[in-house]
């Protein structure tokens, strides 16, 4: 979300609110725009519990998805199909 400012919760350090804030003082937005993360294999992760934008998970977000899904406990890896043509998407 290029242009929006960096939202902080309750939990963040201090140091944490700094080290962004430094880019946040030249363009809003600075920091989501510059930096990504990478969830591996992904066998770790909750795809709906973990809060992925700003304080929410994706259960908090998609409520009308989440109580459609079957496994609610579901990992990233649970959710990623590996073929020929890359990675694609499993919904079940």
């Amino acid at each position: 979300m290029v242009g929006e400012a960096t939202s902080f919760g309750a939990k963040d350090s201090i140091w944490w609110r700094d080290v962004v804030s430094v880019g946040e003082s030249i363009m809003a937005g600075w920091f989501k725009s510059n930096f990504s993360c990478v969830v591996g294999n992904g066998t770790d992760i909750s795809f709906w519990n973990v809060k992925w934008c700003g304080n929410n998970s994706f259960g908090e977000l998609f409520p009308n998805l989440f109580t459609k899904e079957l496994r609610q406990n579901s990992l990233i890896a649970d959710k990623m199909i590996n073929n020929r043509e890359g990675l694609s998407w499993r919904w079940e």
